[in-house]
């Protein structure tokens, strides 16, 4: 059997320790849904903005609090979603993409985007992806973006909505909170 200073000088004993943590770190989630169903310290939302030149369009990954899209779908829609469950609403899907049309709105250009699509959702543990797609043609090159993001900013006061754009290779984020829910940003 080893003693502690060898362990420690070969290495092992930092590795165990690494292990342990990471084990308890990962448990964390589990025992706070436990004790506070969907609890989570902070309200952020996650936003990717692709450019696809390949079909000319805006491709759109919003990554949200599952407890909280749910929380507020089922608040303005007066349903129960049970998102991710066998007993998920069967117009989950509409409900959501209805909600995000009316805190997710764009003018790309100066022309107001009317013509957006919700090709799906995807459940993980503790969040819902949700995939969109707005079509450019007619609108030619992004040069300009004016987008408002109110995501569960009605549910939440300190709710952040981070907005990561990748257009024509130039990156740019805007953030989005109460009292400042719109942001323009140029590609030019």
């Amino acid at each position: 059997m080893q003693n502690l200073s060898s362990m420690f000088s070969n290495g092992l004993l930092h590795q165990l320790l690494t292990l342990l943590l990471f084990a308890s770190l990962s448990a964390l989630p589990v025992l706070a849904k436990e004790r506070h169903r969907g609890y989570h310290p902070i309200h952020i939302s996650l936003t990717t903005v692709d450019y696809n030149a390949k079909s000319n369009a805006l491709e759109i990954a919003c990554k949200i609090f599952a407890d909280d899209l749910e929380t507020v779908v089922n608040r303005t829609s007066n349903t129960t979603l049970k998102l991710g469950s066998d007993k998920e609403h069967k117009d989950a899907n509409a409900l959501i993409f209805a909600y995000i049309k009316q805190h997710f709105r764009m003018d790309i250009n100066g022309k107001s985007i009317t013509t957006m699509t919700m090709l799906g959702k995807e459940m993980e543990v503790e969040a819902t992806w949700m995939y969109i797609e707005i079509p450019l043609a007619g609108l030619g090159v992004v040069k300009k973006v004016n987008l408002t993001n109110t995501f569960l900013s009605d549910l939440y006061d300190d709710q952040t909505n981070l907005v990561n754009f990748n257009i024509a290779g130039k990156r740019k984020s805007a953030v989005f909170r109460k009292g400042k829910e719109s942001s323009v940003v140029e590609f030019e």
